[in-house]
């Protein structure tokens, strides 16, 4: 309450409950129109005068005069829809003639020979199908008829004027006495003036004009005819001048580099320039500067010398690198230039890289390091011939090299291959702390600085220091300053392995108590820790006895040091509540079976009741909190002081065990006397 709802409705327009009539139409007079609208349950047409059906799907409009109709429909009792139609009735349409009929004559109506005076009519068919009715009356013609028409033509044309063609302005007469009537028809001829204009017109050469909409860019007379007022044509010319446009040229030429001024601007590429400039008559002028750039001529040359020498450049000679140009006169009056780009080799430096012999037998290596000059380069060694930037499997002793590089240029030098020996280390050890640990240690005490290590041979470092080691005999490499490698032996250790295993599973009553033994090697220094320590008589003991109320997981951790191993063993509660009632006691003194009482097992805490009923259902006996298993506590076989007859009797008894539960327990005993 107090909230804001919100519902959605679909609305669907069943377009089969729409009325349409169409659009409003027109009738002849006197014609109907049939309209059919299916679909809908009910019809109320209005008005319903000229109407056969004012209720019906299907009706014929037969209307007197020009009517709006209104149609309303019905689907069930919702859906209503409305149209409305317009129809107009068109009147017959009616013209009229008059003709004059002398006495005695004959004169033709609607193709008929009529002779006597009065009105003929004739019914036709109209384009929209409705009837046109043309009247003709027949007059009596007095004796002399007068007619007078007009017509009009235009200066240069002609007309037929009774039979003849005439061109000129006035009344004709033509009389007519061939009947008992005369007719005197007169036409009056009017000749109507043709206009003719003119137009002046100038251009210039290029341009463009717009004549009677169309443009125009050459000279001519261009003539257009229009329809004057009177009916009769005008005509209007155009004359179209072109006035000429002036062109100049001129020719320059200039060597590469200058400018000459062109309509002032100094221009220094070759092409054609022009300025335009306004005639006399009106028109442009234009001027042309065809520019020509001759060349003057660039020549160039690379020479490339060793460090050190010179070469004859334009007369001298040069040791430094650099540009050197000299301009000479060439046969087109422009200068020519040559270049000589000169390249100085950068100086061929030598050094080696050295591998002394590690072996008698020389495996030592020498190889050329070249900068400068220009790669690539070629060797020649000496002693033993060799061609390449190297040579290896060498004994002690000295090797000289010549390169010479690409361009020629060389340089010598010279190199010793020494012999080295084997070398040794200081290592300190440190075991793996437990067994199967990864934690042992070899550090090298000794030992040069450029001096690397490697325990495969492969990956060297300059630390002598290899951590992360498991137990095991290891090879240490050492790469000394020549190149050489070599090895050293060394073990990791570990201490004895930490050995222990429990039963997986054991099982016990509830109440009763187990030792656990677990399979291991004692030694001294052996630490034994047991978790959790609830129901075990030690936590710290090889052996303890465990006495759980449930079960449960006991697991152990056996120390040696820093090294510990843990196993785990399940100790399964059974509880089977054994709870014992004799069915039969003899109260006769004799100490033997004198009393009724519950005996248990060790799961037993106590009997929080015990009651004895008679077969009526009456309370004889009843003791609360008491120990099981004691045969001085219980029921005598009494009631009220009085020994009870033999009989079978019926005992209830509640007893707490060690997991805290309560059960309930019954049954009957015989008393025997």
């Amino acid at each position: 309450c107090g909230g804001r709802q919100r519902d959605s409705l679909l609305l669907t327009l069943d377009p089969a409950s729409v009325v349409n009539l169409g659009p409003d139409t027109a009738i002849c007079q006197g014609g109907s129109l049939s309209l059919s609208v299916p679909g809908f349950d009910q019809y109320l047409w209005t008005p319903a005068a000229a109407l056969d059906c004012d209720t019906c799907a299907g009706v014929t409009l037969s209307p007197t005069d020009s009517t709006t109709y209104v149609l309303v429909a019905r689907i069930g009792s919702e859906c209503i829809s409305s149209d409305t139609l317009t129809l107009t009735l068109d009147p017959p349409r009616q013209t009229f003639d008059t003709l004059l009929l002398c006495q005695g004559d004959t004169v033709l109506v609607f193709g008929q020979p009529v002779t006597t005076f009065g009105t003929f009519e004739q019914t036709f068919s109209a384009f929209d199908g409705c009837d046109s009715i043309h009247a003709v009356t027949v007059l009596e013609a007095s004796d002399t008829t007068f007619t007078f028409d007009t017509l009009q033509i235009c200066q240069g044309d002609s007309a037929l004027v009774f039979g003849q063609f005439v061109h000129l302005p006035g009344d004709y007469v033509r009389w007519d006495s061939s009947t008992q009537c005369i007719r005197v028809e007169t036409l009056t001829l009017e000749v109507g003036d043709t206009l003719a204009t003119q137009e002046q017109r100038s251009i210039c050469q290029g341009d463009t004009t717009l004549v009677f909409g169309a443009p125009v860019t050459t000279a001519g007379a261009f003539r257009a005819v229009f329809q004057g007022a009177n009916g009769c044509d005008s005509s209007h010319t155009v004359l179209v001048e072109v006035l000429d446009t002036v062109q100049t040229f001129e020719s320059r030429s200039i060597c590469a580099g200058e400018t000459t001024d062109i309509f002032g601007t100094p221009v220094g590429q070759p092409g054609s320039y022009a300025m335009t400039f306004s005639g006399s008559n009106g028109c442009d002028s234009t001027h042309t500067v065809l520019l020509e750039v001759r060349d003057t001529f660039r020549t160039q040359e690379s020479l490339m010398i060793c460090s050190g020498d010179s070469i004859l450049v334009f007369g001298n000679f040069e040791t430094r690198e650099g540009t050197y140009t000299q301009i000479f006169s060439a046969a087109n009056g422009c200068d020519s230039t040559h270049v000589v780009e000169l390249e100085v080799l950068p100086p061929l430096q030598l050094s080696f890289d050295v591998k002394a012999s590690c072996t008698p037998q020389g495996d030592g290596a020498v190889t050329a390091l070249v900068e400068g000059g220009l790669p690539p380069y070629t060797y020649v060694w000496e002693p033993g011939g060799g061609v390449g930037p190297t040579l290896d499997n060498l004994p002690p002793g000295d090797y000289s090299v010549t390169v010479v590089d690409a361009f020629g240029c060389s340089i010598a030098g010279t190199t010793k291959v020494v012999s080295a020996s084997n070398v040794s280390v200081q290592v300190e050890l440190t075991d793996a702390s437990c067994f199967g640990a990864t934690d042992g240690q070899v550090a090298v005490l000794d030992g040069l600085p450029e001096w690397q290590y490697s325990l495969d041979n492969a990956a060297f470092q300059p630390s002598g220091v290899f951590g992360g080691l498991a137990a095991g005999a290891y090879t240490l490499f050492i790469l000394d300053e020549n190149g050489c490698v070599s090895t050293q032996e060394f073990q990791i250790g570990q201490p004895a392995e930490l050995v222990l295993e429990l039963p997986e599973r054991l099982s016990l009553q509830l109440g009763d108590s187990v030792q656990i033994e677990p399979s291991t090697v004692l030694r001294p220094g052996l630490l034994f820790e047991w978790s959790p320590a609830e129901g075990l008589s030690c936590s710290t003991c090889p052996e303890p006895f465990a006495r759980p109320f449930t079960s449960r997981w006991y697991v152990l951790t056996l120390t040696e040091g820093n090294c510990s191993v843990r196993d785990s063993v399940f100790l399964e509660v059974v509880n089977e509540r054994r709870v014992f009632v004799p069915n039969v006691f003899s109260p006769d003194g004799d100490g033997i079976n004198d009393r009724l009482t519950v005996f248990g097992g060790l799961d037993v805490v106590r009997i929080r009741r015990f009651q004895v009923f008679d077969r009526w259902g009456d309370l004889l006996f009843e003791a609360e909190n008491f120990p099981p298993n004691d045969p001085t506590l219980g029921w005598d076989g009494r009631f009220q002081g009085q020994e009870l007859d033999p009989a079978v009797f019926v005992w209830f008894a509640e007893i707490e065990f060690l997991d805290g539960q309560v059960v309930l327990f019954k049954g009957d005993v015989v008393l025997l006397r």
